[in-house]
């Protein structure tokens, strides 16, 4: 089966950080491996609230959220080992803790990426950050042997079915 993620570390942070933020971010040595899957994280589901944050305080303000983040997990993640081993996942351990896993927008203080998105057609960076997605997607449809039917991609729903609709 193949695996859900980005095919490298920062794929899609990439397409949506400053190539200097990524790189200051990224050459911090407290950046660990957790921290790169957070920074990933935020920008596939988030890529506007995280643009914004580096928009208003640079790279040492996406690191100081990444890192706090990352001890977050990681403490979650150390404390549970024996679910980890017995088959829970890293996201289901998450969940069990009641840890969110979801950047704080630095404009509208909530979790949601609550911006307009009329604006997402001329902004490079989130047409950069769709391009990478669609083909993730299709190399995970390629992967699966899975379609994905137009109904369920119009009502939002990226419901993956065997054998068509």
């Amino acid at each position: 089966m193949a695996t859900i993620g980005p095919s490298r570390p920062l794929e899609f942070a990439e397409n949506v950080l400053k190539r200097k933020t990524l790189y200051q971010v990224n050459r911090d040595p407290r950046l660990n491996r957790c921290g790169r899957a957070i920074l990933d994280r935020w920008a596939f589901n988030q890529p506007k609230a995280l643009k914004e944050l580096e928009r208003q305080g640079g790279s040492r303000a996406v690191l100081t959220k990444i890192l706090a983040q990352q001890e977050i997990e990681q403490e979650i993640m150390e404390r549970n080992k024996h679910q980890l081993a017995n088959g829970l996942v890293p996201h289901e351990v998450l969940q069990m803790n009641e840890i969110e896993t979801r950047l704080i927008s630095p404009v509208t203080g909530n979790y949601e990426d609550e911006y307009d998105e009329e604006d997402d057609d001329d902004d490079p960076a989130i047409q950069r950050l769709n391009e990478a997605c669609q083909r993730f997607m299709d190399i995970q449809k390629i992967l699966s042997g899975l379609d994905c039917t137009e109904e369920d991609s119009e009502n939002g729903l990226d419901v993956f079915r065997k054998d068509g609709p």
